[in-house]
């Protein structure tokens, strides 16, 4: 296991997992660094080294061992059961589809080259037990047949009888039977669901290593805790390894979404969602009690937290090496919120939202990028100069289910409008983190645009208002097309910030700003919706604010 950074410390503990069908399943589930780690529980009634080491009804048996063999002369033994012959082709009894009859099967299996059988077994004489299938492996040889299934008794190999053999010596058998297999087998119900209850990782809907890779090698280290095709030591392929005997999921935790209460309900506050960064999948976690969800919540935030600046600098580094996110040079922030939208039934619901931050635009996806195509087209825009957070915390007409509370409320002033996007954090510190990374946006915006010049209307004549970061207010002519270049236009009007009394408008096309004196309000004709420039006008005000060290850190 991966050693945890710096405020990420390790652990392990037993929690519960949701599988396909609504079905929890208990799970040892492991925490390092950089990735969660899901495996099957601590086998108290499991064995080690083939002989049991607890009790309790279940019937024991040994490590699965993937067998992926080799490629050697396979022994052919004509001593078969005469009321068998192998079924044509690469189909037999019991197809898949249903599950097969008790009936004694004769099964061919051709190995691909590149590939081994593909299954793993249990059992063997010493356990008492019959060698049995524990597991198939997706697109290898065995699967392919469509004829094999958990829970088969491998009576035979090639005609050697393995009715009595030791799981040693099965796994000797089918490593060395050659190219072309014949399987003497028998469905055997009880031990197929005893398999397929003791592996609830087969219900988690995570595609991250489902299927292990072929074997890159002829030989295949068969001892249990490796993988095959890999070399004895060596870390296997990221999710559905072996390890320590027992099927496991690896989930890479960068640019994940740690959340509670986004989509499902928890009346006990004991679940956890980890969802993929292109949320396509949903990782549901059951611990014991309120105070275990939360330390874990805690620990899964902090270590993707961490993995964030990675996942930014790789992204500056990758597909927008270049530039090429609108105005900006780079990503300067990213992570995950949940937008507040109005679901298919009317009613308000959270959305995943990654909100990406740079030097000038805040940029909304519904997943992570994983292209330079992808990062150019966010599903909203909008600029930080003219984005506003107008509230933090708990909102007044918050719905009172968990995790609903703690909420940004920003307002963006845009040719159509203002639209107001609601975002939910997950904590306090959250809430902090991103308010402060909101308004240090648009303050740094504010210092790097330094002015804003729109066509408007004055008095019938056609001008330009220029609202800079350092002057304030200039309302000079328009020189129109035929101006001589370099020329400099007459100047109708010119304040600094500080004359400013108060501002107004129409939410169509006029602003009106009140400057005093015998001008009195000056009212422009923005030829467009006003709020925009509204918006940069008071992030403008804001940020020479904060520079003057009047608004708190």
């Amino acid at each position: 296991m991966a050693t945890c950074g710096v405020g990420v410390a390790p652990r392990s503990e037993l929690l519960e997992v949701l599988g396909r069908g609504g079905r929890w399943g208990r799970v040892r589930v492991t925490l390092s660094r950089d990735a969660l780690t899901l495996s099957g529980p601590d086998e108290a009634t499991a064995l080690v080294n083939g002989t049991a080491n607890g009790g309790g009804g279940t019937p024991p048996v040994p490590s699965p061992t993937p067998l992926s063999g080799g490629l050697s002369n396979g022994i052919r033994s004509p001593n078969l059961s005469p009321s068998l012959s192998p079924s044509p082709g690469a189909v037999a009894l019991g197809c898949v589809g249903e599950p097969p009859t008790e009936q004694k099967r004769l099964v061919r299996v051709v190995k691909r080259e590149s590939g081994g059988l593909g299954i793993s077994i249990k059992g063997g004489r010493e356990n008492k037990m019959p060698v049995v299938i524990s597991k198939i492996f997706p697109g290898l040889a065995a699967e392919q047949t469509g004829a094999l299934h958990v829970g088969d008794a491998i009576l035979a190999v090639n005609g050697a009888d393995l009715r009595e053999a030791t799981h040693d010596r099965a796994v000797q058998a089918l490593k060395t039977a050659g190219r072309d297999v014949l399987l003497e087998v028998q469905y055997m119900r009880e031990f197929s669901a005893f398999f397929h209850k003791a592996s609830p990782l087969s219900d988690v809907d995570w595609a991250d290593g489902d299927v292990p890779s072929p074997p890159r090698q002829a030989r295949v280290d068969l001892r249990p805790g490796t993988t095959p095709g890999t070399p004895p030591g060596s870390p296997g392929s990221l999710g559905g390894q072996r390890h320590n005997g027992g099927e496991r999921r690896v989930i890479a935790l960068r640019m994940c979404y740690i959340a509670r209460n986004l989509s499902m309900s928890d009346l006990e506050n004991r679940l956890i969602e980890v969802h993929s960064p292109d949320v396509s999948r949903c990782l549901v976690l059951r611990a014991r009690d309120a105070a275990s969800a939360s330390s874990w919540f805690s620990a899964l935030r902090a270590a993707t937290a961490a993995l964030v600046p990675a996942a930014v600098a790789e992204a500056n580094e990758g597909p927008l090496q270049h530039g090429g996110l609108l105005h900006s040079r780079a990503l300067a922030n990213l992570g995950w919120l949940a937008e507040q939208i109005t679901g298919e039934t009317g009613r308000l619901t959270w959305r995943p939202t990654l909100v990406a931050l740079t030097d000038t635009d805040m940029l909304l996806y519904h997943a992570l990028p994983t292209a330079r195509e992808g990062w150019q087209a966010p599903y909203r825009t909008y600029p930080l100069l003219a984005t506003r957070l107008v509230q933090g915390g708990i909102p007044r007409d918050a719905p009172t289910q968990p995790g609903a509370e703690l909420c940004l409320v920003l307002r963006s002033g845009t040719p159509h409008g203002v639209v107001t996007h609601v975002l939910r954090v997950e904590t306090q510190r959250d809430l902090a983190h991103w308010g402060r990374l909101f308004v240090d946006g648009c303050h740094g915006a504010a210092a790097l645009m330094r002015e804003a010049t729109v066509a408007c209307v004055w008095k019938g004549t056609e001008c330009r208002l220029t609202v800079h970061y350092e002057s304030g207010f200039t309302l000079a002519m328009d020189p129109g097309p035929g101006a001589a270049p370099g020329a400099t236009p007459a100047v109708l009007l010119s304040y600094p910030f500080d004359r400013l009394r108060r501002s107004t408008d129409d939410g169509v096309s006029t602003l009106c700003l009140d400057f005093g004196g015998h001008e009195g309000e000056v009212r422009i004709d923005l030829k467009a919706c006003p709020k925009p420039l509204v918006f940069i006008l008071y992030s403008f005000l804001s940020a020479k604010v904060a520079r003057m060290g009047l608004q708190e850190a």
